[in-house]
């Protein structure tokens, strides 16, 4: 078994597409097209991703993050430029310095010092030098297919999906996921905001699109995402619905409709709406 094949593995998943999960819930996919190959996520940086994505492809690559979390970015360094929404750098920055990191590990792994010493060995460096923004609207080409950028807030201020219309493939990093979804950490954007975001995507959707998550399982059908629209109208029609929900990133409610669950800041629902006067002082 080659070294790299002991951090990350692969499955096709549709027409040119692999999924490529980590060892930390982390989870990545390659496309590959006719002229170029796009890398979604770096992962938590935990191996060299680069090696394992080059004995897949030899084609030009360009990498995108869905998002700034350290499981969707902490391989940035690997290569040699990154595009993320510029919403999240500050984020990103912040969230995968190796010192954060090595805690999340520890956090996955728990205390085991036989499992944790691979990994925490295997940690890949920060750096922020090669990260470059996109921009809403952005088109991805990979010569026979394409990707359009559309910037979703909610998990994470700078959450982007990535959809290719033709062949109705989308994207979703950690906006539409099979667990919870996160929108009770301190960053993420009001409840009300990701709901937009759920509808600003649901326009440009059909039913038998392949949603593409952050995070296993994969891939999700729309009902899941129907579901989750539904969920989410149900919190904002009842603020302070659910059951109190811990986790090792914090606490927050949790609400559950159909295939979907929502775990939010009950404190942060609706979106803020400031006056003239608070905007001129």
């Amino acid at each position: 078994m080659a070294k790299e094949e002991k951090f990350f593995r692969k499955s096709k998943v549709s027409d040119q597409i692999w999924a490529i999960p980590g060892r930390a819930n982390d989870l990545m996919y390659l496309v590959v097209g006719s002229d170029c190959a796009l890398l979604v996520d770096t992962g938590m940086g935990i191996g060299d991703l680069s090696i394992f994505v080059r004995g897949m492809t030899d084609l030009p690559l360009m990498v995108v993050n869905t998002h700034g979390h350290p499981d969707h970015a902490g391989g940035n360094a690997l290569f040699d430029e990154v595009w993320l929404h510029p919403a999240d750098f500050d984020l990103m920055q912040k969230m995968c310095s190796e010192v954060f990191r090595l805690r999340d590990i520890e956090t996955f792994i728990g205390q085991n010092a036989v499992e944790q010493k691979p990994l925490m060995e295997n940690l890949v460096k920060q750096t922020t030098d090669n990260v470059r923004f996109l921009r809403e609207g952005q088109i991805i080409d990979l010569g026979d297919r394409h990707f359009e950028v559309i910037h979703t807030p909610g998990h994470s201020p700078g959450s982007v999906m990535l959809l290719d219309v033709v062949n109705k493939v989308l994207f979703a990093g950690d906006t539409i996921v099979p667990g919870a979804a996160w929108l009770f950490l301190d960053h993420s954007e009001p409840l009300q905001t990701y709901l937009h975001s759920l509808y600003k995507i649901r326009e440009r959707l059909d039913s038998d699109t392949l949603f593409l998550p952050g995070h296993q399982p994969t891939p999700l059908q729309y009902s899941h995402f129907t579901d989750l629209i539904t969920c989410a109208e149900q919190i904002l029609a009842s603020p302070g619905i659910g059951e109190r929900e811990v986790t090792f990133a914090g606490e927050g409610l949790l609400w559950r409709h159909g295939q979907a669950s929502i775990l939010y800041n009950p404190d942060k629902i609706e979106e803020k709406v400031l006056s003239k006067n608070s905007l001129e002082n």
